[in-house]
């Protein structure tokens, strides 16, 4: 469980932050769900949905 937990939560409302930095976390962010759902749910899958990419 420990393994798939975001090391930190980022701030999107500081200004300093790249645009790309802030979608690579919100894609990760997404994924690490996906996965969480697929494990609870005991459907696995291969691969993401293609929206996730």
């Amino acid at each position: 469980m420990h393994a798939m937990r975001p090391r930190f939560a980022l701030r999107t409302d500081v200004g300093d932050i790249k645009v790309d930095l802030i979608e690579e976390f919100k894609k990760m962010s997404a994924l690490r769900t996906w996965g969480w759902e697929c494990i609870l749910d005991g459907t696995p899958q291969v691969m993401p949905p293609v929206s996730l990419f």
